[in-house]
């Protein structure tokens, strides 16, 4: 008797994606909501140098909240405004921001 097994097929990020969304959906958070998905694509809207100063805070009738910790960071995001709405329709154009306005934290 020959036993077979089938071949594994490594389903990588993809899969482990839809076990985070599973688990979220699990915990009663909704992975479709506006200011999750740009929470989830934040480093790549905002880069590398401002990640950690401002934050995603809520969106309310499609205007994104950041909240920033340094007035000079703050200043910058109103700067980029135009540059960070093209980003965030660019990477998650459902979550349909249409403007954006910045708070100290």
């Amino acid at each position: 008797m020959v036993v077979r097994y089938k071949k594994r097929v490594d389903k990588g990020p993809e899969k482990l994606d839809a076990i985070l969304d599973q688990s979220l959906l699990h915990l009663g958070l909704d992975t479709h909501s506006p200011i999750f998905l740009v929470k989830k694509h934040w480093v790549d809207i905002v880069g590398e140098r401002l990640v950690d100063m401002v934050k995603a805070d809520k969106v309310i009738d499609g205007e994104l909240v950041i909240g920033c910790r340094d007035c000079n960071y703050a200043g910058s995001v109103n700067l980029l405004r135009k540059t960070l709405l093209a980003r965030i329709n660019e990477h998650v154009p459902e979550a349909r921001i249409t403007s954006i306005s910045v708070r100290m934290k």
